[in-house]
């Protein structure tokens, strides 16, 4: 996580010309930037998301649409979830086994029916969809420049600034690799 607190000054004194300031601005559109901005703005904060929109790509199996991925959620986590109410969409699983340990949790060994659900990706997402929320695309990413207080997102079109930046955008991350991140 890149970040910093407030919006003030660059580093020459100047002050820079914003046209949209949030509070923060999350990098990935995914199941944990959509729940983390979800969550943010139930806290008041003026929040906008910055990721590579990309087409979706849809497979069939005998004219059927097919789950491009599926999540195991716990029933802890499903709690924090809004609007998951449909049981069609979710199928209850009664153990897991990790590998390679060999590791067996069993719904039973803890007097539950289960251990939580899974779910279709496309169906948490949709269920965290807000269209208050904006969504800036990478690809019109002009430059990112950190002043003292805060962070500029030149676009082609316009700026936009966030105190805090949080990167939540997968393994081959475009935020991490901008600020010199190294996974090791």
């Amino acid at each position: 996580i890149c970040f910093t607190v407030l919006i003030g000054e660059t580093n020459d004194g100047a002050f820079m010309r914003h046209d949209v300031i949030y509070d923060v601005m999350i990098h990935g559109d995914g199941i944990v930037g959509r729940l983390t901005a979800y969550h943010l703005m139930k806290l008041g904060l003026k929040v906008a998301i910055c990721t590579k929109k990309t087409q979706e790509t849809t497979q069939t199996l005998q004219g059927q649409r097919l789950p491009q991925r599926v999540s195991a959620i716990t029933h802890a986590s499903l709690a924090i979830l809004p609007g998951i109410n449909d049981e069609s969409h979710l199928s209850h699983y009664t153990q897991m086994l990790i590998e390679p340990s060999s590791m067996l949790f069993k719904a039973e060994d803890v007097q539950k029916s289960s251990l939580g659900v899974i779910i279709e990706n496309d169906v948490l997402l949709s269920a965290l969809k807000n269209d208050a929320l904006p969504i800036f695309d990478v690809d019109d990413l002009v430059s990112l420049k950190k002043s003292k207080n805060v962070w500029a997102y030149d676009l082609k079109d316009h700026t936009v600034s966030a105190g805090l930046i949080i990167g939540a955008d997968g393994a081959n991350s475009w935020l991490r690799s901008h600020c010199g991140f190294v996974l090791e």
